[in-house]
């Protein structure tokens, strides 16, 4: 099996010179599997909170999966915007305006209320374990005629 997975970081060299804002939202519209990875620090990014709220409405209207990882937090800290999470949250409502604010903290709420993985409940934190169970989630989700010609995009 030839499963396109495509993975996005801001720092990848590889991105150097490309319109990394286009890249990002065209692989999102055109995968089938999105696998948000919301970390302790993932709301202070302007950038991920757009992507997810891509993710989400792709979710919503193409009826493309969505599996998120909350990796060292909780789904508490991104549906209710707690802890250092919560005070990520908070700065970008100095920086942005109210519905842009207001769109990504219901993007928020509705990704904290999904089923997804949460790391520190895998194995005592044992991050091997998570990645062999999240691979068998997608190899499941492959193996479906309908989704194994798109691609899988991690964010």
């Amino acid at each position: 099996m030839d499963a396109r997975i495509n993975v996005f970081r801001i720092d990848d060299p590889s991105l150097i010179g490309k319109n990394v804002s286009s890249e990002i939202r065209n692989a999102i519209e055109h995968c089938k599997i999105s696998i948000p990875i919301l970390s302790e620090n993932f709301a202070s990014s302007h950038w991920c909170l757009d992507e997810l709220a891509q993710i989400v409405e792709c979710k919503k209207t193409k009826g493309q999966e969505m599996l998120p990882i909350f990796y060292k937090v909780k789904p508490s800290d991104v549906k209710d915007l707690l802890n250092s999470f919560g005070g990520n949250m908070r700065q970008q409502k100095k920086l942005f305006k109210r519905s842009k604010y207001k769109q990504w903290k219901q993007v928020l709420k509705e990704v904290g209320s999904s089923k997804g993985w949460e790391s520190g409940k895998i194995a005592n934190g044992h991050e091997g374990v998570l990645v062999k169970q999240i691979v068998k989630k997608v190899l499941r989700l492959l193996m479906n005629p309908q989704t194994h010609d798109r691609p899988i995009t991690i964010h």
